[in-house]
C-alpha cells in the first residue's frame, strides 16, 4: 500500500486502488482485513473526488466511473465504521461510569457478566453454538443484570441475590412441575420451598426470574409445593 499523506496526494498514482472492486472491499471488511485502514483519512477528504476524476481521465483501459464506484463503497463503509466506533466508545464510558457507582460485590458481578458475553461472542464467531443458543444466553444475561441492578437500587445493598433466569422449557429442571406452577404463580410466591418468583420478562421469548431461598421460607399468602 502506498503512502497517502495529503501532501503527496498529487504526486501519487492511484492505479493500485483501481484494481479493487466494491465486492473486494466488502470481502476485506467482513474478514477483518485491516489493509485498507491507512487510506481512511484520505478517503474522507473532499479533495479525493476531484483527484478521482483526473485519475480516471489518465488511466487507459479503465471503465469511466469505476474509481468513483470504489470511492463511494469505501467511504460508505468507513462512515459506518466510524459511527460504530463512536457508539462503542460511548457505551464503554457508560458501563465504566455505571460500574463505579456500585460497591465491590456488584462491580465484580457486572464484570463477570461482561466476561460471559465476551465468551458468547467468541463461541458464536467460531460456530461453537447456534444462533438460537447465542440469542437466548444473551437475553438471559441482560435480564439477570437488570434484575440484580433493580434489587440494588431498591435496597441500596452491595449484594448480589441468587437469581436464576429460566425459560418455561427449563423450569422443570429446577423443581418438579416447575413449568406448570410458574404459569399461575405470582411475584413473591415460593415454589417447592426452594425458589421465589421475582417476576417475568419477555425478550424474544418468556423468561422467569427466580431467587433461591432457604428451605424453611414460605411466601406471605401461600407456599406452593
Amino acid at each position: 500500500m502506498f503512502n497517502l499523506r495529503k501532501s503527496q496526494v498529487g504526486k501519487r498514482d492511484l492505479s493500485p486502488l483501481l484494481s479493487l472492486t466494491p465486492g473486494c472491499v466488502n470481502r476485506k471488511r467482513r474478514s477483518g482485513d485491516k489493509s485498507l485502514l491507512p487510506i481512511c483519512d484520505f478517503l474522507m477528504s473532499g479533495e479525493l473526488v476531484h483527484l478521482a476524476a483526473s485519475q480516471e481521465k489518465n488511466q487507459n483501459g479503465q471503465t469511466p466511473g469505476s474509481f468513483r464506484s470504489l470511492l463511494a463503497a469505501l467511504r460508505s463503509h468507513l462512515t459506518r465504521l466510524v459511527a460504530k466506533i463512536a457508539v462503542l466508545a460511548l457505551c464503554a464510558a457508560a458501563v465504566v461510569a455505571q460500574s463505579n457507582a456500585y460497591g465491590p460485590e456488584v462491580r465484580g458481578f457486572l464484570s463477570f457478566l461482561r466476561q460471559e458475553e465476551s465468551e458468547l461472542e467468541f463461541q458464536i464467531a467460531r460456530k461453537e453454538i447456534s444462533r438460537g443458543e447465542f440469542t437466548r444466553s444473551k437475553n438471559r444475561i441482560a435480564i439477570q443484570r437488570g434484575a440484580v441492578l433493580k434489587f440494588v437500587r431498591e435496597t441500596g445493598e452491595d449484594r448480589v441475590p441468587d437469581y436464576n433466569v429460566v425459560a418455561p422449557s427449563e423450569a422443570n429442571q429446577l423443581l418438579e412441575d416447575g413449568a406448570k406452577l410458574l404459569k399461575t404463580a405470582k411475584p413473591g410466591d415460593v415454589l417447592g420451598g426452594k425458589w421465589r418468583l421475582i417476576g417475568r420478562e419477555t425478550r424474544g421469548e418468556l423468561f422467569y426470574v427466580l431467587e433461591r431461598v432457604s428451605a424453611n421460607v414460605r411466601s406471605p399468602g401461600m407456599a406452593r409445593e
